[in-house]
């Protein structure tokens, strides 16, 4: 199977991970068993995995890449549009957006507060 084309995006004010498969499709949200995470699957019959959200997503995920929260370990690689990583598991990429939206906006907070978080 090749690797999957995603979108991934996160919202702050929410502190909620989206990582949606490419083509976007229309899908339903179906809640998972945890109630802060939830997978996006196709409203027809086949009820294809179409993506993924993570409520409270930067509680769960600590600064050295543990991941403290439900992550399906599908078959698929993925490749996030838009950027050089390719060929990550899902847990890859869940931790890249870590590093990318929750610390990079830690920083700048402590940042505007005057404190080196270095």
């Amino acid at each position: 199977m090749g690797n999957r084309e995603v979108i991934v995006k996160y919202s702050p004010g929410l502190d909620a991970l989206y990582i949606w498969f490419v083509p976007k499709q229309k899908s339903k949200i179906v809640p998972q068993d945890a109630g802060y995470f939830f997978v996006y699957q196709s409203q027809d019959e086949l009820k294809e995995v179409r993506g993924y959200e993570w409520l409270d997503f930067s509680y769960f995920v600590d600064e050295d890449g543990t991941v403290d929260m439900p992550i399906p370990e599908p078959r698929s690689l993925f490749n996030v549009q838009g950027t050089d990583l390719k060929g990550a598991t899902l847990k890859e990429v869940v931790f890249w957006a870590y590093q990318k939206f929750v610390r990079k906006d830690q920083k700048h907070q402590l940042y505007q507060r005057g404190i080196n978080s270095d």
